[in-house]
């Protein structure tokens, strides 16, 4: 079986090898023409904020706690469109871990002030947050998960 890394470069699960189950919520958090994003760490593209749902938790409640983690900004679940904009199954490898994942991924429009202060918790994943405008995506290297989600919620 084949896996992407964040490069889009296959990887083969190697033989004895564990695919670890993982459900994932990014939020497309937007206001007006900006959209709130997130620079990774690990390998310095910009992407969604959000990531791995507990399999015990709710999407919206994993998606709330995955963003206050990462960028401090509290949404409500009444800010979130219930209904996912975009839907994706996935399998990857992680380069820094080196750990192979089997995911669902489930990526939610959600209405935000961006007026609201964004601070950074998960140091040692998000390098940088911002607003950045609609007009703005292309100029900026963006994860390809996320440049999909863009393109099926933007055209």
């Amino acid at each position: 079986m084949k896996f992407l890394d964040w490069n889009k470069k296959e990887h083969i699960l190697q033989e004895g090898r564990e695919v670890l189950w993982r459900p994932a919520a990014w939020a497309v958090i937007e206001d007006n023409d900006k959209v709130l994003m997130t620079r990774t760490r690990s390998h310095g593209k910009w992407e969604l904020p959000g990531g791995g749902v507990e399999v015990i938790e709710e999407m919206s409640v994993g998606l709330i706690r995955e963003v206050k983690e990462e960028v401090g900004v509290v949404i409500e679940k009444t800010d979130i469109n219930p209904i996912p904009a975009y839907f994706t199954e996935q399998f990857f490898y992680t380069l820094d871990t080196d750990e192979y994942f089997h995911s669902l991924v489930f990526a939610f429009q959600v209405k935000c002030d961006s007026t609201l202060p964004i601070e950074i918790f998960d140091t040692g994943e998000v390098a940088e947050a911002r607003w950045i405008e609609k007009s703005e995506l292309k100029n900026l290297d963006i994860h390809h998960i996320t440049k999909d989600i863009f393109k099926h919620i933007y055209g």
